[in-house]
């Protein structure tokens, strides 16, 4: 009987011993499963913001240039001088803070709309419209500038602008997964 009962005890303690090891296995990998999807989400959330901090420099950077824009636009209407050389100076320092903001921004929150301009050509289309400002500001030191002249180019700027905004704003949008309100 006591051989029985040395064998039974035997037999039950190495049997809670694999009851426990294999509970402590499955409450282990299901840790490690827990862990994974909390770092997964973790880095979804880093990418997230980090792609918000990115498209919201593009979108201060291109709202300097279109405001800085304004203001030699309406100094030139009103017949002030403006000093092209340091409007100029300014408008590369713009370009290159908003190209280098663009540029950054990740592909998986750039809009999918195919009737939208190809995000290389906002850069270029930016450049084009600070050129024109830029020469109208060399014209305006020797002498006063065409009014017409200026209104296309502050019509070329506006232009610029929003449709860079808009799309910079659906990047917002697309980034942090919610929609701005309308205004």
């Amino acid at each position: 009987m006591a051989l029985t009962e040395a064998i039974l005890a035997l037999v039950s303690g190495l049997g809670g011993a694999g009851i426990g090891a294999g509970g402590a296995l499955v409450v282990q990998r299901a840790k490690r499963r827990d862990d994974a999807a909390a770092a997964a989400a973790a880095a979804y959330h880093a990418d997230a913001a980090l792609a918000s901090e990115i498209v919201a420099t593009a979108r201060a950077e291109i709202r300097a240039w279109w405001t800085n824009a304004q203001r030699v636009l309406s100094s030139l209407e009103a017949e002030r001088r403006v000093s092209a050389a340091e409007y100029e100076a300014q408008v590369l320092e713009e370009l290159k803070a908003f190209t280098t903001a663009f540029y950054r921004i990740p592909t998986s929150v750039h809009p999918e709309q195919a009737e939208l301009q190809l995000p290389r050509s906002f850069a270029d289309l930016v450049t084009q419209v600070s050129h024109r400002i830029i020469d109208a500001a060399h014209h305006g030191q020797t002498g006063q500038v065409d009014n017409g002249k200026l209104a296309n180019l502050r019509d070329q700027g506006f232009a610029a602008h929003r449709v860079i905004a808009i799309y910079l704003l659906e990047c917002a949008e697309n980034a942090s997964g919610n929609p701005y309100p309308a205004g």
